[in-house]
């Protein structure tokens, strides 16, 4: 398997909001497939993370996108959170589609004040931390995973040794290295 440490990589957004909001305070995290595994290291990296080291930030609401007709939309459920924690800090969106969900309504509703983590590296969200409204990223390598992969691959056509588990790796994306030319492997086009 040639992947993400996605438990690590939750691990880092959570001390990237601990940073940001000063320790204290209460935080949201909106989730992906609340069964899958990627969503679920990830929750589980940042929420351990939190508990262990940050004994002032309290996470008020774990949400995940819904899952049928019946659920809450995303914005709804964001939406939700930000009506019942008004003095929310900040904000985790644990893959592209949740973070720019939640950039979405924060831009709606001219709310700055959050601080927004995101995952992934898309085009909203790299104008986002341009601009400020998003924090920065934990962004997954796709060009590492693909190279990697690729490598595993021959040394299995050679019946060469392989790892079971190799981590292509993760970096932390915010305005001030959104823009070095060794980062731009990470943006999703």
């Amino acid at each position: 398997v040639c992947a993400t440490d996605n438990y690590a990589a939750g691990k880092l957004a959570a001390q990237k909001m601990g940073e940001l909001i000063g320790g204290q305070g209460e935080i949201a995290v909106m989730s992906h497939h609340q069964l899958g595994e990627t969503s679920k290291n990830r929750v589980d990296g940042f929420t351990d993370e939190i508990i262990e080291n940050y004994p002032d930030i309290t996470i008020v609401d774990v949400s995940y996108e819904p899952v049928s007709e019946d659920d809450l939309s995303i914005s709804e459920k964001i939406n939700t959170v930000l009506e019942t924690y008004p003095d929310l800090k900040g904000y985790f969106g644990t893959n592209e589609v949740m973070s720019v969900g939640i950039l979405e309504v924060l831009k709606e509703q001219e709310n700055q004040n959050i601080k927004v983590i995101g995952f992934d590296l898309g085009e909203v969200q790299a104008e986002a931390i341009r601009s400020g409204l998003e924090a920065g990223t934990v962004s997954q390598n796709p060009y590492g995973m693909g190279y990697a992969t690729t490598v595993a691959a021959v040394r299995a056509i050679l019946d060469m040794e392989n790892n079971s588990f190799i981590d292509a790796g993760y970096t932390w994306i915010d305005q001030n290295n959104i823009d070095l030319e060794e980062n731009a492997k990470y943006l999703y086009e």
